[in-house]
């Protein structure tokens, strides 16, 4: 019998996995953890297709994975992963099958908040100045040091989730109270797990602070490979600290960034980033702020971005983010269409601004917008919703990716697209 070659997608959602098979079919195959599995009400996999496995038990993933493969003749042809919490995993599987993919040593750097960012220092690539935080005390010393405003985060969290700004000494007391009283409540998720953490770093306990920067915040996805980078998509974040802070409501399609900065300089600047944390052969996403005409980078993660975000690149160039990453890990070219062939798009997050259990949402009035392109939803009727920072996930409803009126400013288009959605809770 012959094996079947699949490419391994390692831990991520189910909404992901219902998307991934609808496009590629018998290409993928699934390693998901049994949690994610139950508390979806959609489309599952059919047999051969998916293995649920405990992803917090890393010593036995890797020989009950191998044991399922080799019974239904399955061969990996590569390995990818979407999800934050996953990554080390996945470079351990990828190191085992001798499959390319980032070492779990430049994974575990890209992980550490803080330990990217002294390794940046280090290196004199412009960056935040960071502090590791042990107890409250650190903090109001940290930012003691700063002489300015800081944000304080979880080391190695995702998503905005328990992001603080902090702007006083007791500020910074109550945000690393916040957010090591709410880790707690996290001790068996794999986001903030000490497993294979570099210096002993604890993210249950320990938290990182950087510096604020102001300025305009991006997002971009980019290949390093051979030594070199490739800028796949740059997109600009508009911001509503409103909500909570750092909460991205909006992502726009296609920017240019600004002052002297094009994209083959910022290509010279991931390279440098990119090397100094010992990546390999990956695809990535950087956060980045432009402060003082000067780039500053926030974070790289080796995998591509995720929200809304391979839905507006596919709308604003036809380019399959998704595809890409597939076949990136079985060694294959990546075709790019040209910046110039990109079209302006706009991913506006839908978001809950209360708690309670969906009893409407209903986009009809909102489809019919003549500058909507697409409208999907995360969630559905029924569904419990809870707000930061009890839950920083069940809020964010659904996206809307549209293509924005020219002569009318983004947010404007933004804030009154969304107020056409009808939410009710009970």
């Amino acid at each position: 019998m012959l094996d079947l070659k699949k490419v391994i997608v390692l831990g991520t959602t189910a909404d992901y996995i219902e998307l991934l098979i609808d496009r590629f079919g018998e290409r993928v195959f699934f390693v998901t953890d049994p949690c994610e599995r139950i508390k979806w009400k959609g489309q599952k996999p059919a047999p051969l297709q998916e293995v649920l496995l405990d992803l917090k038990d890393q010593d036995a993933v890797f020989g009950d994975l191998k044991a399922y493969l080799r019974e239904h003749n399955i061969e990996p042809s590569g390995i990818v992963c979407f999800d934050c919490e996953s990554l080390a995993l996945a470079a351990i599987i990828a190191s085992k099958f001798k499959l390319p993919f980032s070492g779990l040593d430049p994974v575990m750097n890209c992980r550490s908040k803080y330990l990217s960012k002294s390794i940046w220092k280090a290196n004199g690539i412009p960056c935040p100045d960071c502090g590791l935080i042990r107890n409250e005390k650190d903090a109001a010393l940290f930012l003691k040091s700063l002489n300015g405003i800081a944000v304080m985060k979880p080391l190695t969290g995702s998503g905005g989730e328990f992001v603080l700004l902090c702007k006083t000494d007791e500020d910074c007391r109550q945000a690393y109270r916040t957010i090591t009283e709410k880790l707690k409540d996290h001790h068996d998720n794999r986001m903030y797990s000490s497993r294979n953490m570099p210096r002993g770093e604890d993210p249950l306990k320990d938290v990182v602070m950087e510096q604020y920067l102001p300025g305009d915040e991006y997002s971009c996805d980019f290949i390093y490979e051979n030594g070199k980078v490739r800028v796949l998509r740059l997109a600009k974040k508009i911001m509503n600290h409103e909500i909570t802070f750092g909460t991205v409501s909006a992502y726009i399609l296609k920017v240019d960034l600004p002052g002297d900065w094009d994209i083959k300089k910022l290509e010279t600047r991931l390279q440098a980033a990119s090397k100094s944390l010992g990546l390999d052969r990956t695809i990535a996403m950087v956060d980045l702020k432009i402060c003082h005409d000067e780039v500053f980078l926030l974070e790289i993660t080796p995998r591509p971005g995720g929200d809304c975000l391979p839905f507006l690149i596919q709308a604003s160039s036809g380019f399959d983010i998704f595809k890409a990453t597939l076949d990136f890990s079985e060694g294959k070219k990546i075709f790019v269409p040209d910046r110039d062939e990109w079209e302006k798009a706009v991913g506006l997050s839908l978001i809950a601004l209360q708690r309670g259990v969906l009893k409407t949402l209903d986009a009809g009035v909102l489809v019919k917008d003549t500058r909507v392109i697409d409208c999907y939803f995360k969630r559905s009727i029924g569904e419990a919703i809870e707000l930061p920072p009890k839950d920083y996930g069940s809020r964010i409803l659904g996206y809307v990716i549209f293509r924005p009126d020219p002569n009318a400013g983004i947010e404007e288009q933004c804030m009154e697209i969304s107020r056409k959605l009808v939410i009710e809770m009970e």
